[in-house]
């Protein structure tokens, strides 16, 4: 990292400044978690700006909430060694909380170049106190606050960005808040901020025909079993929609949640998903589809539309009586549609829950 290396132009950037949130293990590495729901405790917070060539001016002003958050330790551009100056940091835990953090390039020409476009900018050791989850930076209730007046919070991303009006040298630079709100004399580009990013795990996984109901998770490998347009609900939202091939994936942060798998032809499958650290890939989960009736119940009317799609000669309704995925409609579909029949009302109960419950994780 030097001044001699490429820098942006101002504008062409979108800077974005982002914390992340770590617990020290005990064989000393940092496990990253969730910043929107941190529990009383220590961690690591580590703050980082990425797609920004190079800075000649940094500032960051922001209030928190005292009462809840506690700086131990704080140390400012911890991976740079030279290049830079830090002026105006400091912490004040008085009264009301404050944190600024600011440096300057020691270039004082022009500026000091980013490797790769990105700088951890600080990193400190934080101490959250409180009895219910705390989320660090979004929605009223958040421990950290940024002031987004440019004249307090911004990047500077070079020297030469200046120009004099009435006498004064008036610097451009990238801020939160607009120009006009807050009598910047410069143009502000626009940068971003996330001091509490979700940690996203990636959930993926399918949804197949059951195809034995004496053994209703057993996952078939026959061609048609896919099963399309199940929605996976979890707190009252549609996370995902399986696709043709039955395949879904939606990204979750860490914790225990109930999924529910809703199909046109099944009652409500709910299963449990435990998710850690790492991406999760499923084994098939299986729901019943020859819920003709669409009531939780197998009986004739059930037998009755199965045979009438038997008949039918629009392909599409032909294929939802291939019960077991083999593509071929005939006295096996038939006879799989009765064992179905013989398991009579509330079906979900015998061949979703008890033995037959699904955990994911």
């Amino acid at each position: 990292m030097g001044a001699s290396a490429e820098t942006g132009t101002l504008g062409t950037q979108t800077p974005k400044l982002e914390a992340n949130y770590y617990t020290v293990q005990a064989d000393e590495s940092l496990k990253l978690v969730d910043g929107n729901a941190l529990t009383s405790g220590s961690y690591v917070m580590e703050l980082t700006v990425s797609d920004l060539a190079s800075i000649s001016h940094f500032e960051l002003t922001a209030g928190f909430n005292k009462d809840v958050l506690t700086f131990d330790s704080i140390s400012v551009l911890p991976e740079i060694t030279t290049g830079f100056d830090a002026i105006n940091s400091k912490i004040n835990s008085e009264l009301s909380g404050e944190l600024i953090v600011g440096f300057v390039s020691t270039n004082k020409g022009a500026c000091t170049a980013l490797t790769d476009g990105t700088a951890v900018i600080f990193r400190a050791n934080i101490t959250i106190d409180s009895t219910d989850p705390v989320n660090m930076f979004d929605g009223d209730d958040a421990v950290i606050t940024v002031n987004p007046n440019p004249n307090l919070t911004f990047i500077e991303a070079d020297y030469g960005d200046v120009r004099t009006v009435n006498g004064q040298a008036v610097y451009d630079c990238y801020g939160l808040g607009a120009a006009a709100d807050y009598d910047y004399p410069g143009t502000v580009y626009p940068m971003e901020i996330d001091l509490s990013p979700m940690v996203a795990v990636t959930v993926s996984g399918s949804v197949i025909k059951m195809t034995n109901p004496a053994d209703p998770n057993k996952v078939s490998t026959a061609a048609n079993v896919a099963l399309e347009g199940v929605t996976l609900t979890i707190n009252d939202e549609v996370v995902a929609t399986t696709d043709s091939t039955g395949a879904y994936s939606f990204d979750i942060a860490p914790g225990n949640y109930v999924v529910t798998l809703s199909y046109k032809y099944s009652a409500d499958r709910t299963v449990n998903l435990i998710v850690g650290d790492t991406d999760i890939t499923a084994t098939a989960i299986t729901m019943v589809a020859c819920d003709f009736k669409q009531d939780g119940k197998f009986n004739i009317t059930d037998f009755n539309q199965y045979k009438s799609r038997l008949k039918s000669s629009v392909t599409a309704t032909k294929n939802e009586a291939d019960l077991n995925g083999d593509n071929k409609m005939n006295i096996t579909d038939t006879n799989l549609m009765k064992k179905f029949i013989k398991v009579g009302n509330s079906y979900a109960t015998s061949l979703y829950e008890g033995s037959y419950a699904v955990t994911i994780q």
